[in-house]
């Protein structure tokens, strides 16, 4: 199926209906190192659900500003999904190397992420979908 299709059925209930069918395995996953970013403009949505005054002219932050007038011009989200071995994020000159630990255990299954993909986050407890992404430019781990 395509990425698109795909990405049209992940309902809260198509996702617990595949979660029901899942086991526990242990999976080795080679995938590229991968950084997605997303950002998106919240106005429209804050503006539907209520959150009118701050967006207005003589919106009220007396208790965030002392003076002046002060409004919310854009309110931006941005997500930020970093994939690779493990390291801190802010850690780029640290070695590239899977762990030992994990490279020892075998596995039921091998996956090889080699195309373009689709993720999704999902929370343990209830199954709330935190994030839903697609990475379709795939690179090559720099060598060290």
């Amino acid at each position: 199926p395509r990425l698109k299709d795909l990405r049209a059925q992940l309902t809260p209930a198509f996702l617990a209906k595949l979660h029901a069918l899942l086991r526990r395995r242990t999976v080795r996953v080679e995938l590229p190192l991968t950084k997605a970013e997303a950002r998106y403009t919240l106005n429209t949505t804050l503006f539907r659900t209520g959150v009118r005054q701050a967006f207005m002219p003589g919106a009220e932050f007396s208790g965030l500003v002392p003076t002046g007038e002060v409004r919310v011009g854009d309110f931006l989200h941005k997500a930020t999904l970093v994939l690779d071995e493990g390291r801190p994020a802010d850690d780029d000159a640290a070695p590239r190397q899977a762990s030992s630990t994990a490279a020892q255990q075998p596995a039921d299954v091998e996956l090889a992420l080699t195309r373009p993909f689709l993720f999704v986050l999902r929370r343990s407890g209830d199954g709330c979908i935190l994030l839903v992404g697609v990475v379709r430019e795939l690179k090559e781990p720099q060598q060290q």
